[in-house]
């Protein structure tokens, strides 16, 4: 095994599943930096933040970018048995047509599971993906449905699989957010980047071919095909291509600790005449955003937590009337090197009054954090200091409450009532006894 290929892997497994809070800017490159893809996703894998996007919930053809998803089923189920022999049926081969990219596999040649899946990925092997498909699903079809399964898990709304090797049909597509889900799971697998990241792989001798050097598509990895798009800053992952699709790329590059995963697609094969393009676009808009995003972006912390970010007013506050809010957690971000924090405009959300008591700490609304117009992304704002209570400001706000509260109106004027009615009552009474009594007088004389 590649000990930098192992430790790639390891890298970028810690980043992803260490994920920190995530910023949603994106970036536009400059006009000096071209990008012909369709549609195109560019990724901070440290951070997760997204440093460009375009089209990237456009269905697009995925080309041979399916074999990703064949190759990552393929680890989540083989993941224990990559060494354990599968012997090629060229029955298989049958629906796969003329021309398409393979590695020589041959009707009954015995491979292990590890050696497919380096055709699959260095070679881009047709034949290979339906090898595959067929060993983990049981039958090709089989394992389509277990490839679309397995992306709905991944929340893919946009995605959809007829074939394990992404030869042309209307009904194979997805997008390249959605190719950013699926990518980010594989790569979590430890030996799928050591596949991917492998330039040349030589295949070891089998019962029906001799020894041979599988050699990568991705003209980024291997300089000694790769001429002119030769990038050594490139690791993985795949390249795609049909007349339809046009050429598509996933890669990823490393430099100074940051590392980017791109997705790109549609690049155009063909111009608006119909003749064909001799330069590959998708390698050069994969290497002009590299070049662009590699030494111009930065994580940097974007906001004092010793400097308020705002004051709201306390009600009920022991010789207090208000508390300044300030930031309650650091905020890094990956922003343009030449960024500083007062670009960033920290625009406060705080209610007009908050009750004490408050303690030191306690949330007291959020604030968006914005460059450019572009929301960063939001932290919470807390109280900078305790406010006590006023007791006697509380429980002569408790009597007034009382007072004013409907309840005890109506039982005030229930009680004057009842002191009118016995009032009017004992008038009454009053003046029937003194009645009686004249009666009583009279009658003795």
């Amino acid at each position: 095994m590649n000990k930098k290929a192992i430790f790639l892997s390891a890298l970028l497994t810690i980043a992803l599943l260490l994920m920190p809070f995530s910023a949603s800017a994106s970036y536009t490159p400059p006009d000096s930096v071209p990008v012909r893809s369709e549609a195109v996703l560019m990724v901070n894998v440290e951070t997760g933040e997204i440093i460009y996007e375009k089209n990237a919930d456009k269905r697009m053809y995925p080309a041979s970018l399916t074999k990703i998803v064949t190759t990552m089923i393929a680890l989540e189920e083989w993941g224990d048995r990559l060494d354990e022999q599968v012997t090629v049926d060229g029955a298989l081969f049958d629906d796969l047509g003329w021309g398409y990219s393979n590695a020589g596999l041959k009707d009954g040649e015995v491979l292990t599971m590890r050696q497919l899946l380096y055709a699959v990925m260095v070679k881009s092997a047709c034949e290979g993906s339906n090898v595959v498909a067929d060993a983990v699903g049981g039958s090709v079809s089989n394992f389509v449905d277990m490839m679309n399964e397995r992306v709905k898990e991944l929340g893919c709304e946009n995605t959809h699989f007829v074939n394990p090797h992404g030869l042309h049909e209307e009904e194979q597509y997805t997008t390249a957010r959605d190719l950013y889900k699926i990518v980010q799971n594989a790569m979590q697998l430890p030996v799928f980047m050591e596949i991917c990241s492998t330039a040349r792989y030589r295949m070891p001798a089998t019962n029906m071919n001799e020894e041979r050097t599988l050699v990568t598509t991705n003209l980024l990895m291997d300089q000694a095909t790769g001429g002119k798009y030769y990038y050594s800053l490139a690791k993985g992952i795949k390249t795609g291509y049909t007349p339809e699709a046009g050429r598509n790329l996933i890669s990823t590059a490393s430099q100074d600790g940051y590392t980017y995963l791109l997705i790109t697609l549609g690049a155009p094969s063909e111009d608006e005449n119909g003749e064909p393009i001799s330069d590959m676009y998708n390698f050069m808009d994969a290497i002009n955003l590299y070049e662009w995003a590699l030494p111009n972006f930065q994580v940097k912390s974007l906001v004092d937590q010793q400097e308020p970010s705002g004051e709201v007013n306390v009600h009920l506050g022991d010789e207090k009337d208000s508390v300044l809010a300030y930031p309650g957690e650091d905020f890094s971000a990956l922003v343009p090197k030449n960024i500083e924090k007062s670009s960033i405009l920290l625009v406060p959300d705080l209610p007009d009054t908050v009750d004490a008591p408050i303690k030191k700490g306690d949330k007291l609304g959020t604030a968006k954090l914005m460059l450019a117009g572009e929301e960063l992304g939001t932290i919470d704002l807390v109280a900078g200091e305790s406010v006590n209570r006023s007791e006697f400001e509380f429980y002569m706000e408790k009597i007034n409450e009382i007072l004013s509260s409907t309840w005890f109106k109506v039982a005030v004027i229930a009680v004057v009532a009842l002191i009118l009615a016995y009032a009017v009552i004992a008038v009454i009474l009053n003046q029937k006894r003194r009645k009686n009594k004249r009666i009583n007088r009279s009658r003795k004389m």
